[in-house]
C-alpha cells in the first residue's frame, strides 16, 4: 500500500491520444497501465493494481490519486478530512480545490454535501485523465492553468479552499508564499477555512521546510491547526487548518468518530525552525530535498521502474 494512500466512479475509456495504453507488468503484484500520455509538466500515467483494488493517477513519480477499482472510493488518507469541513462550518456553498488532480475531493463534496466547487489543475493531461477514468465531472468552473496566476481572476467568497498542490518531486513552492496565501485569504468567506496539505519529515516536530510553511501560515492567517494522516509515522501528509476566525475543533456538529479522528491527529510543530516564505526568499526546495528522494525511492520499490521510465 502506497504511503498515506486513501474516490469517483471509475470510467475505462482511454483517452484520446494516449500512448502505451494498456502495457501490462508483473511482479508480486501485476499491474497495468492504462493510460500514458506526455504532458510539458511530465509523464500522466493511470495505473490499475487489481490485487489490490487500486487505481492511481501519476504524474511522473508522483500519486496524485487514487481510488478503489471496485467501489470507485477515496483511497487517500488525508483527504479523509475533507469529510469533516462541512461539520467544522455547516453552511458551506461553494469550495475552491487548487491541484484537482483525480478530482475526488470535488466529488466528495458535491455528493455528501451539495457544495460547488471550482477546480484548478494546471496540467491539462492530468485534467483528462481525471475525466476519462476516474469519473469525475466538473460541478463548478474547472480551470486549467497555473494556480498563481488564475486565483487573481477568481472571485470570491469561497467557504473552503482546499490547497492540494502535492508532488513528489520538485516543490510547488510559489504556492507557498505570503503573497499566494494573502491572496487566498482574500477569496475566503468571513468564516471560510483554508485546508492545505504537506508532505514532509515530521522529525519531532522541527522539520525545517514543515515548520516555515507552518510560520508562512500564521503570517496570513491569525488562527490555524495542523493535524498528521498517519499518527506515529515520520513521513506523512501535514493537514493544515487556517482561518481568520477560530475553529472550532469541537463543535457539536462534529460526531464522536469525527472528532476523535481529529484528536488523535493533532500535532504541534516548533515554527521557530522555519523561515517566512516570501516571492523574494523561499528555500522551499531546498529544504525538500531529502523528500523528493524518499518519495521517489519509495514509488521505485513499489513500481519498479518500468512503468515511471520512459
Amino acid at each position: 500500500m502506497l504511503p498515506c494512500v486513501l474516490s469517483a466512479a471509475i470510467g475505462i475509456a482511454l483517452l484520446p491520444g494516449a500512448v502505451g495504453a494498456g502495457r501490462a507488468y508483473t511482479g508480486g503484484d501485476t499491474f497495468q497501465i492504462r493510460s500514458e500520455r506526455e504532458s510539458l509538466y511530465g509523464w500522466v500515467r493511470v495505473i490499475d493494481k487489481k490485487k489490490a483494488d487500486l487505481r492511481l493517477l501519476m504524474s511522473d513519480a508522483s500519486t496524485i490519486g487514487a481510488a478503489s477499482l471496485s467501489s470507485g472510493e477515496n483511497r487517500l488518507t488525508y483527504q479523509e478530512i475533507v469529510r469533516l469541513m462541512p461539520a467544522l462550518a455547516p453552511d458551506m456553498k461553494r469550495a475552491l480545490l487548487i491541484g484537482q488532480g483525480a478530482g475526488l475531493m470535488a466529488t466528495t463534496l458535491r455528493d455528501q454535501n451539495g457544495i460547488v466547487t471550482d477546480t484548478l489543475e494546471i496540467d491539462p493531461a492530468v485534467a483528462d485523465a481525471a475525466s476519462g477514468f476516474f469519473g469525475f465531472t466538473p460541478i463548478g468552473k474547472a480551470i486549467v492553468g497555473d494556480a498563481r496566476y488564475e486565483i487573481r481572476r477568481l472571485t470570491g467568497p469561497y467557504d473552503l479552499i482546499i490547497h492540494d498542490c502535492f508532488t513528489g518531486g520538485s516543490e510547488p513552492a510559489h504556492l507557498l508564499t505570503v503573497e499566494t496565501l494573502s491572496q487566498l485569504r482574500g477569496l475566503l468567506s468571513e468564516q471560510g477555512i483554508l485546508a492545505l496539505n504537506f508532505v514532509a519529515f515530521f522529525e519531532d516536530g522541527r522539520n525545517a521546510a514543515l515548520a516555515s510553511v507552518a510560520r508562512t501560515i500564521a503570517q496570513v492567517f491569525p488562527h490555524h491547526s495542523v493535524f498528521v494522516s498517519e499518527p506515529g509515522k515520520d513521513f506523512n501528509d501535514f493537514i493544515f487548518l487556517a482561518s481568520g476566525n477560530p475553529i472550532d475543533l469541537g463543535s457539536p456538529t462534529l460526531d464522536a468518530g469525527q472528532a476523535a479522528w481529529l484528536k488523535d491527529r493533532s500535532i504541534s510543530l516548533d515554527e521557530a525552525q522555519g523561515v517566512i516564505l516570501t516571492d523574494d526568499f523561499n528555500p522551499l526546495e531546498r529544504l525538500q530535498t531529502r523528500k523528493a528522494e524518499h518519495y521517489r525511492r519509495f514509488l521505485v520499490d513499489w513500481f519498479g521502474t518500468d512503468p515511471l521510465v520512459r
